[in-house]
């Protein structure tokens, strides 16, 4: 079961807590337009049988082995051009609550696949709402590798295949979301930079010379930076060019 970290001031107050749900950003956002939730509200399960990824994926879980999630926020004081900050402050917060758990540094490889040991811990996929070039709600959906212990997919891993121990989910859970509380606070105070510095220093990949994918063919390049509003920054043969998350694909 479930609980409701005490330390947080808002989010997870309001929690649905689902034996099997198809996707739980689907049910909250079904929640959103009966108004029957505020900002904080999550809705969590132990077995979800459709769960999205990026660009159209499937998130792979077994029933009652990670974590999946997903909470509505409502991020109107960040400008539309600027909304990648939520992702950077999500992603930032998961590592925190993560890295007492695993014995390596967690990397976060953009655009928002938490990673350690060159393997997919988890991820994050924000369906956001706009309304008159206004930014409304955010449903953030989150899914973290925590008990499984076999995948179909080679490059995905959890914590038990780290430890080798099982851990307790409910714990986890509110480890994960009182730091994404309090990250969330620092956007909602203008800590812009700090969190973009936090999440440059985590950066899976930066700087470092990689193989990359695009429509025009295979190529070698280095990540230096990452826009606010999300655009990859990668240096190719001493020019620096941006791309948006559906143009450009590691190769690994």
């Amino acid at each position: 079961m479930y609980k409701i970290p005490s330390e947080t001031t808002f989010i997870g107050k309001k929690l649905f807590h689902l034996p099997h749900c198809t996707s739980t950003s689907s049910y909250l956002i079904d929640l959103i337009k009966r108004n029957s939730v505020s900002e904080g509200a999550i809705v969590i399960t132990d077995n979800q049988t459709n769960g999205r990824g990026q660009h159209g994926s499937k998130w792979e879980s077994e029933p009652e082995q990670n974590l999946t999630f997903s909470i509505l926020l409502n991020p109107i004081f960040l400008p539309i051009q600027e909304q990648f900050n939520l992702s950077m402050t999500i992603s930032i917060a998961i590592a925190t609550a993560l890295r007492p758990f695993l014995p390596c540094p967690i990397k976060l490889k953009w655009p928002n696949d938490i990673y350690a040991n060159n393997k997919k811990l988890g991820g994050v996929l924000i369906e956001n709402q706009v309304q008159y070039d206004t930014y409304k709600v955010a449903v953030v959906g989150i899914g973290i590798n925590v008990n499984q212990y076999h995948f179909t997919n080679s490059k995905a891993v959890s914590i038990l295949n780290f430890r080798g121990i099982q851990h307790n989910l409910n714990s986890i859970f509110q480890r994960i979301i009182i730091a994404i509380e309090n990250e969330y606070l620092n956007l909602k105070n203008g800590k812009k930079s700090q969190i973009k510095l936090q999440y440059l220093k985590s950066l899976y990949k930066l700087n470092t010379v990689s193989r990359f994918k695009t429509q025009s063919g295979d190529f070698f390049g280095k990540i230096v930076n990452v826009d606010e509003d999300g655009k990859l920054s990668v240096e190719i043969e001493g020019i620096i060019k941006k791309f948006l998350f559906k143009e450009i694909s590691f190769l690994e």
